[in-house]
């Protein structure tokens, strides 16, 4: 039996297809090539950087680097809460914060195995008082 409104005379290469048979052909094609483990969506990872008792650093420039240190181009600047998100898709990931002149490096995380973490730059607060004393 002919689907309706078809042309007999067409032949089957010529039907054309519907909205719903184009798109389970799509799905179809899709799930014959999918690989195990293939991402088709990048996840969130967010990190949070902390000066100690869970004390937040905002505004810190953080950098994303792949597992072996190639940069990924992707980065971002710590909010008030002293966080930080990138779209990742899945592999392995280190993070360098840069902070007071200095950079910091998070151990490797493993997206979407993990999807955040804190990091603790060790912090000491400091008072210096300087004097000085003139010779005559």
């Amino acid at each position: 039996m002919l689907p309706k409104n078809s042309n007999p005379s067409q032949s089957s290469n010529d039907r054309p297809f519907s909205a719903l048979g184009l798109c389970a052909a799509i799905a179809a094609c899709l799930a014959m090539f999918a690989l195990p483990g293939l991402a088709w969506a990048d996840s969130t990872f967010t990190l949070t950087v902390t000066k100690g008792a869970g004390t937040p650093l905002a505004g810190k420039n953080v950098y994303a680097f792949t597992g072996a240190g190639a940069y990924t181009g992707k980065s971002g600047q710590t909010n008030g809460s002293g966080e930080v998100s990138f779209s990742l898709a899945d592999g392995e990931f280190k993070f360098r914060i840069d902070t007071m002149g200095c950079q910091y490096w998070t151990p490797v995380q493993s997206v979407p195995a993990t999807l955040s973490c804190t990091h603790e730059i060790l912090h000491v607060d400091a008072t210096m008082t300087v004097e000085k004393t003139y010779l005559s």
